[in-house]
C-alpha cells in the first residue's frame, strides 16, 4: 500500500452520484501512476474515511472498477490494482513474439517436448496430409514478463522443415520458419472458444483445475496458400485479451 496515498472527501452538493465520485478519483490515481499496478489499495475503513462515504458507496465504485478490468479482490489480503492486460489483434496475422515485442513485453518459451509423430486424423485434415504422415509435434509454454501465459502445441510437416528438431525453438517458430525454410504465414484460420482447465493445464500455467482458459485452435497457410502449420494454444484469460476492430 502506498503510505502516502489520501483522497479528499467527495462533494455531497455535487449532482454526481457519491460512488461515482469514489469510482472517478480512485480512476484517476490509476491512470496517473499514484497507484500503480499491483499496489495494495488502503482498507475500506480507511477509504470510507478519507473519501467521507459509507461502506456501500465504496464498495460500488470498486466493484464498477473491478468489472472495468481495473482492481483484482484477493481473499485474505485485500484489493489490489490490476496489472494491465497484453492484447492482440484479430484476426491473427502476427505470432505472439512480433505482437508483443513493440509493445515493451518480454516474451519468452519453454520448450516441453520436439518429437516426430504420426498425424492423427485431426492433424492429416488441417494439414491436408494422409494419416500417418510424419511431422514435427513441438509444446512449448509461452511467457510474458517471465509469467505463464499459453501453452502451445504445434504440428509441422516434417518434410516442410528437415533439421527443425536441432533449431533453437525458444525463439520466435515464425521467425524460423520464415528465415530457415522460406515459409511465411500468409493467412491462416482459428478458432477460439472457452474451456475449464484439466489437471495438466493448471500446473502449466499456475491455474487451478476448473479456472476458465480460452482455447485457440489454428490452421496457418503459407505464401502459395497451403497449410502448413497446425496449432492448438491455451491461454490463461486472465493475462491476455483478444481484441477485434470492425468498420461500417
Amino acid at each position: 500500500m502506498t503510505e502516502s496515498l489520501f483522497f479528499r472527501p467527495i462533494s455531497r452538493s455535487s449532482s454526481v452520484p457519491l460512488h461515482a465520485q469514489v469510482r472517478d478519483a480512485l480512476l484517476k490515481a490509476i491512470t496517473s501512476g499514484r497507484l500503480p499496478e499491483d499496489s495494495l489499495l488502503p482498507s475500506e475503513p480507511a477509504l470510507c474515511k478519507m473519501f467521507g462515504v459509507s461502506r456501500a458507496s465504496l464498495r460500488q465504485a470498486l466493484l464498477e472498477l473491478a468489472r472495468q478490468g481495473l482492481l483484482r479482490r484477493e481473499q485474505g489480503r485485500g484489493t489490489f490494482v490490476a496489472r494491465s492486460t497484453p492484447q492482440m489483434m484479430l484476426p491473427l496475422t502476427r505470432g505472439l513474439t512480433e505482437a508483443m515485442t513493440p509493445l515493451g513485453v518480454r516474451v519468452s518459451s519453454l520448450v516441453r517436448q520436439v518429437e516426430i509423430v504420426e498425424a492423427d486424423e485431426v492433424v492429416a485434415q488441417n494439414l491436408a496430409c494422409p494419416e500417418g504422415t510424419p511431422v514435427f509435434r513441438i509444446a512449448r509454454l509461452r511467457l510474458l514478463n517471465d509469467e505463464p501465459l499459453r501453452s502451445d502445441e504445434v504440428f509441422i510437416l516434417q518434410r516442410l522443415c528437415p533439421g527443425l528438431e536441432a533449431m533453437d525453438l525458444s525463439q520466435s517458430l515464425r521467425d524460423i520458419l520464415r528465415r530457415k525454410y522460406h515459409l511465411r504465414v500468409s493467412g491462416g484460420t482459428y478458432r477460439i472458444k472457452p474451456i475449464l482447465a484439466n489437471e495438466e493445464e493448471a500446473r502449466e500455467l499456475g491455474v487451478q483445475v476448473g479456472d476458465p482458459l480460452l482455447l485457440a485452435r489454428g490452421v496457418d497457410r503459407d505464401q502459395h496458400d497451403y497449410p502448413f502449420l497446425d496449432t492448438r494454444s491455451v491461454y490463461r484469460c486472465d493475462r491476455f485479451e483478444f481484441v477485434a476492430e470492425t468498420s461500417y
